[in-house]
């Protein structure tokens, strides 16, 4: 055996060592998280188990956690963005405002569909909405089936969420779905003008050109407006006709981009 064998050898099993107590180091580390994910799960203002948790999905050891140990994490975490949901409208303290985005961060992450019905009761609340978008397709029929419902979801704010969350999805995940387009077009009738006007953004982010004519008549008589003053001089602005007019402009630009490339 050759000098240079013998030392690549010995490299080789250092590696191997490593590589082996770096794992059960990770595995005693996943068992510790999970313990303490169970027993802050009623405990908002904790949130070194969620910080722990975010670094570690983030990081390359998160391959090296085994799938049981990915099971029982999601169980825990479940538990966990289920009570901090419940929070939503209720937390005023710095480290309760932390504890509902790492429960959003995390989620996002993990993309699990389980997850879903448990966002959507939290909708309202801009950390969750990432997190849905995040998820994708799996979330959509949940979001139009509880639109307008008497939950969180079917405020004026719970609405402007779902119809938001649809749009940022995009037309590659939300296009062509009718159920899509049939929520988007009952909600530009909605009586409330901000969710006509997150509808009528939506359409121009996933809508395709057989809602150009309605985009087109809502920017011609929608009467949602506010009053603007400058000096002495003061106007109505329609912000409604105006988003519309610039999902028209958006729609119209994607068609010809599309055309330009055949």
């Amino acid at each position: 055996m050759t000098k240079k064998v013998f030392i690549a050898i010995c490299v080789a099993g250092i590696i191997q060592s490593s590589v082996v107590l770096l794992y059960s180091q990770a595995k005693n580390n996943v068992e510790q998280l999970i313990q303490d994910m169970g027993l802050l799960e009623y405990a908002p203002d904790e949130n070194a188990s969620l910080e722990d948790l975010l670094s570690l999905i983030r990081s390359d050891a998160w391959a090296m956690v085994s799938q049981n140990q990915k099971e029982r994490i999601k169980a825990a975490f479940l538990k966990q963005l289920r009570h901090g949901v419940g929070l939503v409208g209720r937390v005023e303290s710095e480290e309760g405002r932390r504890h509902l985005m790492l429960l959003g961060q995390i989620s996002a992450e993990l993309k699990d569909p389980l997850m879903v019905p448990i966002l959507v009761d939290g909708v309202a609340s801009a950390y969750f909405k990432d997190a849905l978008v995040a998820i994708g397709r799996p979330a959509i029929s949940m979001l139009v089936k509880r639109f307008g419902d008497k939950t969180m979801a079917g405020t004026a704010i719970g609405k402007r969420a779902i119809l938001d969350i649809l749009g940022q999805m995009g037309i590659s995940v939300a296009g062509g779905r009718k159920d899509v387009h049939e929520l988007l077009a009952k909600a530009c009738e909605d009586k409330n003008a901000r969710v006509r006007m997150s509808a009528v953004r939506a359409l121009g982010e996933i809508g395709d050109d057989t809602f150009i004519p309605m985009l087109e008549k809502i920017a011609l008589n929608d009467s949602g407006f506010y009053d603007t003053t400058i000096a002495t001089s003061s106007s109505r602005s329609y912000f409604v006709r105006d988003t519309a007019i610039g999902s028209v402009e958006k729609i119209k630009k994607r068609i010809s981009n599309v055309q330009n490339k055949r």
